[in-house]
């Protein structure tokens, strides 16, 4: 068997801003985190949860399905003379 699971997960990190206000150095730190720029030296999982169960035929169905759609694109000019799916 095949589990989806969904994991949630805490980071801690420490970043330094230069800012008028500690408002604005919370906004700043917190669009620096979104953008991957602050170093985190702690994870903690929270929790896990089970979201599907998949058996192997199942998948193996949607995989079959899978194939059959990217292969059916058409592909088209994406501006640069190169071809893009």
């Amino acid at each position: 068997m095949k589990y989806g699971i969904a994991v949630r997960i805490v980071e801690t990190g420490y970043v330094e801003i230069e800012a008028e206000c500690e408002a604005e150095a919370k906004a700043i730190a917190e669009g620096d985190a979104m953008e991957g720029l602050v170093l985190f030296h702690d994870v903690q999982v929270l929790d896990s949860t089970v979201e599907s169960i998949i058996d192997e035929s199942e998948e193996e169905t949607k995989n079959a399905k899978r194939k059959r759609r990217a292969s059916c694109r058409t592909p088209r000019k994406n501006g640069t003379g190169n071809e893009a799916i």
